[in-house]
């Protein structure tokens, strides 16, 4: 956890123990990534200005550039302008799943434990809080 050695430093004391955690204001960890998932359902990876996430409810698919759209009003998923970079992402939240859901790899790739997300009306949209249309929806 980030939450030691983060409040330590805030507190301006030395780190001395060893913890799994990072201090998150340590500058020097800028060029970081960031995966994250929740209850083996919304899974999310972060590479400076990018974001890709994938839900296994539906396998509904988000690609944001936070530099151009920091609301997440654009989903990129579709375009062929971040490519390489929306690959890379992919193969960084895939090794992810393997690792922490083997049970969400099929024939090597993520695969959705629902095929298609139940149809939700008037609920906030995953997981771009500004997101208008998604076609997997899950509460948060």
């Amino acid at each position: 956890s980030e939450i030691a050695p983060t409040v330590l430093s805030i507190a301006g004391i030395k780190d001395k123990q060893d913890f799994d955690g990072l201090n998150l204001l340590d500058k020097s960890l800028k060029d970081r990534i960031f995966i994250g998932q929740v209850d083996k359902k919304c899974f999310c990876v972060m590479d400076k200005n990018y974001k890709y996430t994938w839900t296994s409810i539906g396998g509904g698919e988000l690609f944001f550039d936070l530099s151009s759209d920091p609301y997440e009003t654009r989903n990129l998923i579709k375009t062929k302008t971040f490519k390489n970079k929306l690959n890379e992402l992919k193969q960084i939240l895939k090794q992810h799943i393997a690792k922490f859901a083997p049970e969400l790899i099929k024939n090597g790739k993520p695969t959705p434990f629902v095929e298609k997300a139940p149809a939700l009306q008037n609920v906030c949209k995953w997981p771009g809080l500004h997101s208008i249309e998604v076609e997997a929806d899950v509460l948060h």
